[in-house]
């Protein structure tokens, strides 16, 4: 069956997926807003993450639960400052992230992915560029592993940002094959 696709205008911490994305730099870890919102337990399975960790990478995951979310699990993914290397070096990150993301999800069998936007926040992206890398890795994932999931959401907290997405969705979808 045929990944479904939605564009939603929402915090991600509020939704039911089987697990939401979690972009975080490398000094952040579990100290994040959705870190913060879901608890405890993800807070301390992050530090754990950390303490077992010599180099953390760009694009580097790991998975915790969803603590006090109301999503299974949380996908942690460490990604890219804008301007810690060149442009194209640093949208080549951010698609790693994405595709790192899908990844983990698709070999530890979730099938409901949410991603809010990533790199946008403290990481500087300017959304547009990082609304191109997040669609554009999505799209290559998503017709190199066509049933690996149910749905892929992308969460906007931001107008400024839905924006950008809708502008961008309908070209979108009929790249991925589905209809509008």
């Amino acid at each position: 069956m045929a990944t479904k696709f939605s564009l939603m205008q929402q915090g991600v911490t509020n939704l039911s997926a089987e697990a939401i994305v979690n972009g975080t730099n490398k000094a952040f870890v579990g100290k994040d807003g959705i870190c913060q919102k879901a608890g405890h337990i993800v807070q301390q399975a992050s530090q754990q993450f950390l303490n077992e960790q010599s180099i953390l990478e760009i694009g580097q995951t790991f998975l915790t639960s969803g603590g006090a979310l109301s999503s299974k699990h949380i996908i942690h993914v460490i990604s890219p400052v804008w301007d810690d290397q060149d442009d194209e070096k640093s949208t080549e990150l951010l698609e790693l992230c994405y595709t790192n993301a899908l990844e983990m999800a698709r070999e530890k069998g979730i099938r409901i992915v949410a991603f809010p936007t990533i790199s946008t926040g403290l990481e500087r992206f300017p959304k547009k560029i990082a609304a191109d890398c997040a669609l554009s890795a999505v799209r290559k994932y998503v017709q190199q592993y066509p049933d690996a999931f149910q749905s892929i959401w992308f969460v906007c907290a931001e107008t400024a940002e839905y924006k950008i997405y809708e502008k961008r969705w309908a070209g979108f979808l009929q790249e991925v094959g589905q209809a509008s």
